[in-house]
């Protein structure tokens, strides 16, 4: 396409139309996507976290709601950066602290 031409909007709305048909996820194919999501989740906070979790919203309600989103946000960062690392050095964290010392 020239610079400074202008494309045909039904061109445009087409080829949106297009790109969101091939994107687009049925319900149940997003549930088979997000599966392991959830199992990956469930083995990261644990039974252990459960019951502190709800030993401590019984004892203090909502004033620690601030906590759940930072801890959020920093395991966030943490697994980004495992990721980054795994990718870069085809190494676990384990490992990569080890490099450290």
């Amino acid at each position: 396409m020239k610079s400074g031409s202008k494309q045909n909007p039904s061109t445009a709305s087409s080829t949106i139309a297009d790109n969101r048909s091939r994107f687009s996820l049925s319900v149940p194919q997003m549930l088979a996507l997000m599966g392991p999501a959830f199992v990956a989740g469930a083995w990261r906070f644990g039974p252990g976290a459960l019951t502190s979790a709800v030993q401590a919203g019984s004892q203090y309600g909502y004033v620690l709601l601030w906590v759940i989103l930072v801890s959020a946000v920093l395991m966030f960062v943490f697994n980004d950066m495992a990721v980054r690392l795994g990718l870069a050095t085809n190494e676990s964290v384990v490992v990569g602290s080890r490099m450290i010392n």
